[in-house]
């Protein structure tokens, strides 16, 4: 009986043992089949400030909200949204320029490894060409582009690059009724009729808009792209509803400032928020308790700002080159924007159904301008460094705008063109101005300048004007150069057809430049003399208002050969003006001014 009573207690353990195993492998075997756990990108930590600006109603999502099916769904694509899901994306803007600066952008993008980008337009300087978009685009971004068309590398397995058009971009398009064609639809593959379109991606949809004039479908709020904006909108359930265009409704950018064509009713609609371009500067306003952002800082040089901002105006920036990242939950929106030294310069973010919060270290060194919206005055000296987070207006300025002084270059690379004297063809997107014959290539050629948002009022009393040259050769042949303004209120950008700069009504005062100094280094700078006569009788003009555009016309003979926009922007023809009370550091500003008698 003792042996009887061992063996029971044997096969009862061995039983119990058993069972344990049994019981562990089916364990095991669950925990294999559960999905894998669920882990928010992370966030930075920062300092948050509450604000008293309101998410909009149509942004309250339920942690239950199911997201929009995504076309390309991943493996790692989870069936139900949860608050915890982050999707992260860049924008960049006013940036194919291919160069150090662009480059450096693109690192600063890339580090940060978002799901896609999206880009506020001006992908292709300087005239949305076919042999430099992809020096221009796939440089940098190619493994974000499908299907990736250029010679930088394999490209993206799916589509992460998403551009808005640009007047640049526009440049090279060509559109019959409804459908358009050029480099820039030959290079990408986009969604809808590829001009405007919308996708969506967790928690955001994206709505890009072509805000170009010459858009088919129209570019105001009750045309037909505006209607197709604002059923999507209605249609759309996704938290977070972002519209991207080139053109901004609201900046104080000192080139190009507000668009008021692109002032829709997004708000009303249903959008989130709004992301721009066109100005080559970062600004944050808020306007109607509705956020918009200029974001031009992609890689082409930086713009001024006008003084003073815009009163909606909350944080600008305009100290080097940048881009914005933003975060998206269900929950959540945050933006920051980031220079290209990795300083952060502003953070603003929207909660659904709670105050929306900024937080803003700012990094302002001489030559920028940033300005952050601010209770107290807080005056900063020229060369110091800020860092500020907090809700104050810092205006940090380097050098301080000169009342009565007008200092402009050319913006654009249509506003400065070289024509043939012989047939009268244009030349556009030359990196110099062969002033006034070119001897190795067109012979004589004719120079249109044109400068955009000259702020002079009408009849004001011109005291004095030059245009100054960055000598881009050495050169002393003997050359005279004559110099007419166009006479005409506002003068629209030079036409491609035959004769477009010559053909133009031309003012009868006029500046002859003879006995032209030699220019002996290359990178230096040279004026003419005193212009003001030919700019008094443009802003003479009937319908002259401060804002316009005025134009100059150069021939003559010799040869002087100029630094050209697309050779370098901020060495392009400038222009120098003094109206109404002379200014010292206005006139100061005046190498050249010897009286030339025509």
């Amino acid at each position: 009986m003792p042996r009887l009573k061992h063996f029971g207690l044997i096969q009862g353990l061995t039983i119990i043992l058993f069972g344990a195993i049994v019981f562990g492998l089916i364990s095991f075997i669950r925990l294999q089949q559960q999905p894998e756990p669920t882990f928010a990108k992370p966030v930075r930590p920062t300092v948050v400030v509450t604000l008293q600006q309101k998410a909009t109603p149509q942004q309250q999502p339920t942690p239950q909200q199911q997201p929009t099916p995504q076309p390309a769904a991943t493996a790692q694509q989870q069936p139900t949204l949860q608050p915890t899901i982050s999707v992260r994306f860049a924008n960049i803007g006013d940036y194919g320029w291919r160069g150090p600066h662009e480059l450096a952008i693109a690192n600063l993008v890339k580090s940060w490894q978002p799901d896609f980008i999206v880009t506020s337009g001006d992908n292709d300087y300087p005239t949305g060409s076919l042999d430099a978009i992809d020096n221009n685009i796939g440089t940098y971004y190619h493994e974000y582009i499908y299907p990736y068309k250029g010679s930088y590398g394999k490209g993206a397995t799916q589509n992460r690059f998403f551009p808005a058009i640009g007047d640049h971009d526009w440049y090279s398009l060509t559109c019959a009724k409804e459908s358009c064609t050029g480099p820039y639809f030959d290079y990408f593959t986009l969604p809808g009729n590829e001009r405007y379109y919308d996708f969506a991606q967790g928690p955001v949809h994206v709505f890009v808009l072509n805000s170009n004039a010459h858009e088919p479908d129209g570019f105001l709020p009750n045309s037909t792209q505006g209607r197709w904006l604002q059923q999507q909108l209605a249609a759309a359930t996704e938290p977070w509803k972002i519209v991207v265009s080139h053109h901004p409704p609201y900046s104080s950018g000192g080139v190009h400032g507000s668009i008021n064509s692109a002032r829709w009713p997004y708000k009303a609609w249903g959008a989130s928020v709004v992301i721009s371009g066109n100005d080559h500067t970062y600004e944050r306003l808020i306007v109607d308790d509705f956020p918009y952002f200029v974001n031009g800082l992609g890689g082409n040089t930086p713009y001024t700002f006008t003084t003073p901002a815009l009163p909606q105006s909350q944080v600008r920036y305009n100290g080097g080159n940048g881009a914005l990242l933003a975060e998206a939950t269900p929950l959540t929106m945050t933006f920051r924007f980031v220079n290209e030294k990795g300083d952060l310069i502003d953070k603003y973010t929207l909660t659904a159904g709670a105050p929306s919060s900024v937080t803003t270290p700012i990094s302002a060194t001489s030559g920028a301008t940033v300005t952050h919206a601010v209770p107290t005055p807080l005056s900063v000296t020229s060369g110091a460094a800020i860092t500020h987070a907090a809700t104050t207006p810092i205006s940090v300025t380097n050098p301080i705008p000169i009342p009565n002084c007008i200092d402009l270059r050319v913006a654009h690379g249509a506003d400065d063109v070289e024509e043939k004297v012989a047939d009268g063809s244009q030349y556009i997107d030359s990196s110099d101005l062969e002033m006034a014959n070119d001897v190795d290539f067109r012979g004589l050629q004719t120079i249109g300048l044109r400068f955009q948002k000259v702020r002079i009022p009408a009849q004001a009393k011109i005291i004095r004007a030059a245009l100054e040259f960055t000598a881009s050769e050495q050169d002393n042949k003997p050359t005279s150069l004559v110099f007419h303004g166009v006479a005409t209120a506002n003068a629209a950008v030079f036409g491609p057809e035959p004769y477009a700069v010559s053909s133009l009504t031309q003012t009868t005062t006029v500046l002859v430049w003879n006995q032209i100094e030699p220019w002996t280094s290359v990178g230096g700078t040279y004026q003419t003399p005193d212009l003001a006569a030919v700019i008094q009788e443009i802003v003479n003009q009937p319908g002259w208002q401060s804002g316009n555009a005025l134009a100059l016309v150069v021939t003559g003979s010799g040869h002087r050969t100029a630094v050209a926009f697309e050779g370098k922007v901020a060495a392009a023809a400038r222009l120098l003006v003094e109206y109404g009370e002379p200014q010292p550091a206005c006139t100061a500003k005046f190498t050249n001014l010897a009286a030339v008698s025509p």
